[in-house]
């Protein structure tokens, strides 16, 4: 039995799924802190999810289009987008910040200093 409808590629059901879950990441944070991951070992990303989970954060590295279109379903960043959108050239991991700002922030300078 032939329908006419459509054949949609499990692919982009992926990636529609990808942006539903940012964009559901995005409404729920409090803050967004968008930094390039290049550097990082596997082990070090790991642990920093896992700090992250104990202060309400989590990362997740997307890619940048399918970030981009997450971002565009969001109307309270209307006014960042353009600046956020330019900056997102390279490899982009996002820190979503539920509860408290600071405890995350403090967590992504602590791998960062120890990167340097």
């Amino acid at each position: 039995m032939k329908t006419d409808e459509p054949k949609i590629s499990s692919n982009r059901v992926k990636k529609e799924s990808i942006v539903a879950e940012v964009s559901g990441k995005v409404n729920r944070a409090k803050a967004l802190i968008f930094t390039n991951y290049q550097g990082l070992t596997h082990l070090q990303l790991e642990s920093f999810k896992k700090k992250l989970r104990a202060v309400d954060a989590e990362v997740m590295i997307a890619k940048n289009t399918l970030l981009k279109l997450a971002l565009s379903s969001n109307k309270n960043l209307d006014s960042v987008k353009e600046e956020i959108e330019k900056n997102l050239q390279n490899p982009t991991a996002t820190l979503f910040a539920y509860s408290d700002v600071i405890s995350p922030l403090k967590e992504l300078a602590k791998i960062l200093k120890e990167l340097n």
